[in-house]
């Protein structure tokens, strides 16, 4: 069953999400996170669960790929799987605002650029065996470590950035911070907006 925060348009290919701002200042590795986890690297905490969010993508008529990931070869250099599935255009709604699309709050920590235009990508998470605390079965991967909407790439996220960034310094240096011009104080009501880019929508 849906969570009551989400809102999905069938015939637009759209799906919303109430929640908070969560951050107006600092690094950032996530667009949205869930509540108890990422809220110090995250712009967006919404009220439902990653897997709600994951049902009301599939019920928009969305279909799910999988995470990206990545690794350290033998030659110390860092290869890339780059994350699948269907393009998600990714906007964010503060109050009665007109939604905007999400990159106009983040911007570049050196060159003051906005964060690249573009889709993102829906990966779906994965499914886990359960640890011993969780006892039997399988568990949504996405549901344990909050990872919604990722930047950086976790591997586990519902709604991945398209291009790989490592989530280590080592890998690659953290450049992405919050516009802090454009965001309210944390705890604002904001509405998170999923849609299927407009090349892509029915008529």
């Amino acid at each position: 069953m849906l969570s009551p925060s989400l809102r999905v348009d069938v015939d637009r290919g759209e799906v919303e999400v109430d929640g908070i701002v969560s951050l107006d200042a600092g690094y950032l590795e996530q667009v949205a996170c869930r509540r108890g986890t990422r809220e110090h690297e995250s712009l967006f905490v919404p009220d439902a669960m990653p897997s709600a969010i994951h049902a009301a993508l599939l019920l928009a008529g969305f279909t799910p790929g999988r995470p990206g990931s990545w690794r350290w070869n033998e030659r110390r250099e860092v290869e890339f799987d780059a994350p699948s599935g269907d393009p998600v255009e990714v906007l964010l709604r503060i109050g009665d605002e007109a939604p905007r699309p999400v990159r106009e709050f983040i911007r570049d920590a050196r060159s003051g650029e906005l964060f690249p235009a573009g889709p993102f990508v829906f990966a779906g998470s994965l499914e886990r065996e359960n640890p011993p605390s969780l006892g039997e079965g399988t568990h949504y991967l996405a549901d344990w470590s909050g990872s919604v909407i990722g930047i950086v790439t976790f591997g586990d996220e519902v709604v991945a950035w398209r291009e790989v960034i490592p989530d280590s310094a080592d890998a690659a240096e953290p450049v992405w911070i919050t516009r802090s011009s454009e965001l309210p104080p944390p705890g604002t009501r904001a509405t998170l907006v999923l849609r299927r880019p407009a090349s892509g929508r029915a008529p």
